[in-house]
């Protein structure tokens, strides 16, 4: 993927990969497109037939009933086409915008499925968005154009042919030519669209910040909007205007050439064929049929041309979405389903491990060796940028560790699939999402859910009694995207909910990450207690930097830069004077005596 530049049979690959993702999500589209290419071959010869009896009766001073006779069918044969052309149109409109929001779902579907790993990385983002900014159903109407246009390419060539034969030669000429611009037009605008791609995405993020609501208040308090649009213009400044340049500068040199060949290619048809008409005594009905047929064999070469670079600019831009798809289908590859069915018990040992983020080469943890036995809880502490959220991610298989291994229940982390390590655990990340759904569906997950547990779970993070109070309680949506009476929960509130879909869940590792970040301390004492009946019997990790649930765990684990510097029960802890979790325990006690 590194390199821009793709042999033939590697784009014609991408097309067929296409063609099937296609078909396979809708075949209707497909077969939609097929009868149409039909009706793009029978209307021209029929038009030409018709128009060249019409010209002969008339030269030749045939009666006027036969002439209008003509005149009315070809009218009524134009007609029905054109109705029949008209509805297939439509319905092909109707099978395009069902077919972009399939493969758009497919590529969710996709990206849902990868490491979180790679769509962290800036370049997999890149690909991601070329995947998604690609039509993939004009491939099929360019594969459907090129069969058109070479049937078409047959018939007329095959009349022009019998008539005057330097025509077909000046016409393939003109169609390698024409390949050759074609080509280097192809290659200017996928380098365009590459180059454009990170800027793009910056741009999205800016319209994003003054668009959506989650940035709302800070740009209205700081009055931040003038601020962000004059990032936006230095942004189009600095790359965007170069690259636009540029592109428009070495397309219109190609263009101008093309439009030469084009103006040569006309003209010497004419001659040609008049050529015919004066020495060859060619009636005026068999020039027009001629020059229409020669006219239709240049339609279809250059239909031929076009449809043949747009399935080759899609094959470019499908390498994305072909590559999205290997990506998915490695990342489920790995590890083995299965391999924790038979227990209930979870237990987690590091060893030796290290990590550092891909494309960085800062050690967030070095050397980390620790075991959670089943049933055990395992408060993890330290200051910002110790590694605590990093474990987690380790844990969840999110990220592989540069060096060592982690192991659950004796088998390695990397022998057990991430869909299996997700069932196994309940986690409330510090950063939490809710969606734009109801709160049930919230706390489940799930469009079919117990309405019981669910409040009971809801209870039990200490939000029921505000769900009470809504007009639609358990039923009521968040946000207004999808519902005008849906509500904005503080974040307290938002806290509970994520923790009851936590306790919903059931799992037999839990992780809390900053549970309670956005809670009263009576709120977070209360929770915590909670959080005793959600654990009991299984193991648990705490991550905070408030020290509320280190009294009631079996292990405190302290990181200070990347490493364990002490480990060891809260007694056990306390008596290290000046050790780093005596101090912090210290330092936030003096608020509370």
């Amino acid at each position: 993927m590194e390199n821009d530049k793709m042999k033939l049979a590697d784009i014609f690959r991408n097309v067929i990969f296409t063609i099937k993702l296609v078909f396979k999500i809708n075949k209707r589209l497909v077969f939609a497109q097929l009868f149409m290419f039909v009706l793009q071959i029978a209307l021209p010869l029929i038009n030409m037939y018709f128009i060249r009896n019409l010209i002969n009766a008339i030269t030749n001073n045939e009666e006027i009933k036969q002439i209008l006779i003509s005149v009315v069918a070809m009218a009524v044969v134009n007609l029905c086409i054109t109705l029949i052309n008209r509805i297939v149109s439509s319905y092909i409109s109707i099978q395009t915008q069902k077919t972009t929001i399939g493969i758009k779902y497919h590529l969710g579907v996709l990206v849902s499925r990868m490491k979180y790993s790679d769509i962290e990385q800036p370049k997999i983002k890149n690909f991601i968005s070329l995947a998604e900014s690609n039509s993939f159903t004009e491939i099929i109407t360019s594969a459907t154009n090129i069969i058109s246009a070479l049937i078409n390419l047959l018939t007329y060539s095959t009349i022009v042919l019998f008539v005057q034969p330097w025509i077909v030669l000046l016409l393939v000429v003109s169609l390698v030519l024409q390949f050759v611009f074609s080509k280097m037009k192809l290659n200017f605008s996928y380098k365009w669209e590459v180059a454009q791609m990170p800027s793009i995405n910056k741009t999205s993020y800016f319209e994003e910040v003054l668009l959506g609501r989650e940035y709302g208040k800070e740009l209205r308090i700081n009055r931040l909007k003038e601020w962000m649009i004059g990032k936006i213009n230095k942004q189009y400044t600095e790359v965007d205007r170069k690259i636009i340049v540029d592109c428009n500068k070495q397309g219109g040199i190609i263009d101008f050439f093309s439009s030469i060949i084009n103006l040569i290619e006309t003209v010497s048809v004419y001659l040609l064929l008049a050529y015919k008409v004066v020495f060859s005594n060619m009636s005026l009905g068999d020039y027009s049929f001629y020059l229409g047929s020669t006219f239709n064999l240049t339609s279809a070469l250059r239909n031929l041309m076009r449809s043949i670079s747009d399935i080759l600019e899609n094959g470019l831009f499908a390498k994305n979405f072909r590559y999205l798809t290997i990506l998915a289908e490695t990342a489920e590859a790995e590890g083995s389903v299965g391999k924790l069915n038979n227990t209930n018990k979870v237990e987690i040992e590091f060893r030796n491990v290290s990590f550092k983020y891909p494309g960085t080469d800062k050690f967030i943890l070095k050397n980390l060796s620790f075991k959670i036995n089943s049933g055990e809880k395992v408060s993890v502490i330290g200051l910002n940028g110790a590694g605590k959220t990093t474990i987690v991610k380790l844990i969840c298989k999110f990220y592989t560790p540069t060096e060592g291994e982690i192991f659950v229940n004796g088998i390695s982390l990397n022998e057990i699939s991430q869909k299996e390590i997700a069932e196994k655990m309940s986690i409330v990340f510090q950063d939490f999402k809710l969606f734009s759904f109801s709160i049930a569906e919230n706390v489940a997950v799930e469009t079919k859910f117990d309405e019981n547990r669910v409040k009971d779970c809801l209870e039990r993070g200490g939000v029921l009694e505000k769900v009470k109070t809504l007009s639609d309680g358990i039923n009521t949506y968040l946000t207004k995207d999808f519902n005008s009476d849906g509500i904005e929960l503080s974040g307290g509130e938002g806290q509970k909910v994520a923790i009851a879909r936590a306790f919903y869940k059931n799992a037999q590792f839990i992780i809390l990450d900053e549970p309670t970040s956005a809670l009263d301390p009576i709120a977070e004492y209360y929770i915590y207690k909670r959080f005793e009946e959600l654990t009991a019997g299984r193991s648990a990790i705490y991550i905070s930097h408030r020290l509320t649930t280190t009294r009631f765990t079996d292990k405190i684990i302290v990181l200070s830069e990347g490493t364990i510097c002490e480990c060891g029960t809260h007694d056990e802890l306390m008596k290290i004077e000046n050790g780093i979790y005596y101090n912090i325990f210290m330092s936030q006690a003096q608020y509370y005596l």
